[in-house]
């Protein structure tokens, strides 16, 4: 009976450990939380922070990105934005000066990570940079220059650039060798190893884009899928909550739409340019990024009506969403007139940055109380027997 016992109360001890160490081995930003949305203006060259309950602040202003680059204007034109949750800095492209640049979270200070010319000199034989989509991976950025069309590397802590793919490695695996335009959205793999990239149509030659997945130690480029409906792919991309690709096709011989791509590359619909525009109510942009948040609902900056719009989740392990939920997240009169601006212009990448509010998730206080509730019972019940 004193083993029995025993052996029920070293499992009770046992649990209340895991999960006690579950708390404390689990980094905060790991936890599914309600985050701000940020999104870049073209128009004025700010970037907005958008709170879950829809609060909307300029988080990086064009003023602060002309302090760091000597320019006279910012602009977003296919830039992305990526955040950095581990150390709270927002890293992202602008098409005036051409420069990857970081805002510090803990200082609210703009810099540039890596400047045009620094880009320049990376690539041989490219006399002008023009970085666009970013991303992370173990504190390198990856960037496309579509005017190389390659695919770059930049340490986030010295600014040293190098190139991962280049442009005839790329072509290497095209279709028939053909040219390719690297000027797409790009993320990482689930599995960290790969960079998921796309190029545009060969509009000389009527052949369809394609997405390729780079190998992160090699450089080496697969061809996943050049599927035929892929007409426009010369903006943005994001994965789903299981990982797969999400990609806009815009405009082009086969409308605007939202592709599906698993990472064994089938290809299929996941928003039609019919469920768009009936949201919308007319005809659709896709020029403004795409995401998903940390539960799976996806939000959208359609750049027609320069709205952001947001559908509900359906099933976040099969990384779905409710298509009949789709409803107007935040307008453009919201955040034009809160700051006395004529317009908005969603022409750039949108993300998710700081944490707001938590839900549906236990705060580590409460986890950790549970713990010890269980070991508390344990003993009880060990001592009635």
């Amino acid at each position: 009976m004193f083993n029995y016992k025993s052996k029920r109360l070293g499992k009770v001890v046992g649990a209340t450990v895991v999960l006690l160490g579950m708390v404390v081995s689990t980094p905060a930003w790991a936890v599914p939380v309600e985050r701000d949305l940020y999104v870049t203006d073209s128009q004025s060259g700010n970037i907005f922070a958008i709170t879950p309950t829809k609060a909307i602040t300029i988080l990086v202003s064009e003023a602060d990105i002309l302090a760091a680059t000597g320019a006279t204007t910012a602009r977003f034109t296919d830039n992305g934005v990526y955040y950095d949750q581990a150390n709270d800095k927002l890293y992202f492209t602008d098409s005036e000066s051409d420069a990857v640049l970081v805002w510090d979270g803990a200082t609210g200070i703009v810099s540039v990570v890596a400047s045009a010319a620094d880009i320049e000199l990376a690539v041989p034989g490219n006399d002008s940079a023009s970085p666009e989509h970013i991303t992370m991976r173990d504190g390198m950025l990856y960037v496309t220059d579509p005017r190389s069309d390659t695919l770059l590397k930049i340490d986030a802590a010295t600014g040293v650039v190098t190139v991962v793919t280049d442009e005839v490695t790329f072509e290497g695996v095209a279709a028939d060798g053909l040219d390719v335009d690297i000027e797409s959205g790009i993320a990482v793999s689930p599995d960290g190893t790969k960079i998921y990239v796309a190029h545009d149509e060969d509009r000389t030659s009527d052949t369809a884009g394609a997405i390729y997945e780079v190998d992160l130690l090699t450089g080496t480029p697969t061809l996943l899928s050049d599927d035929s409906r892929f007409s426009d792919l010369d903006v943005f991309l994001t994965l789903a909550p299981n990982g797969d690709i999400i990609i806009a096709n815009d405009s082009g011989s086969t409308g605007d739409q939202i592709f599906r791509v698993t990472p064994g590359g089938i290809v299929s619909g996941f928003l039609s340019e019919l469920e768009l525009e009936g949201l919308v109510g007319g005809d659709v942009n896709l020029e403004g990024g795409i995401i998903f948040d940390d539960f799976g609902n996806f939000y959208i900056a359609e750049e027609n009506t320069d709205n952001i719009y947001r559908w509900l989740v359906d099933d976040f392990s099969a990384g779905t969403i409710d298509v009949s939920s789709g409803a107007l997240f935040v307008s453009e009169n919201d955040v034009a007139s809160l700051f006395s601006l004529s317009g908005i212009d969603y022409e750039g990448g949108i993300t998710f940055g700081r944490a707001s509010i938590k839900r549906d998730v236990p705060e580590p206080a409460s986890m950790a109380l549970l713990g010890f509730g269980l070991l508390g019972l344990g003993l009880a019940r060990r001592r009635r027997k």
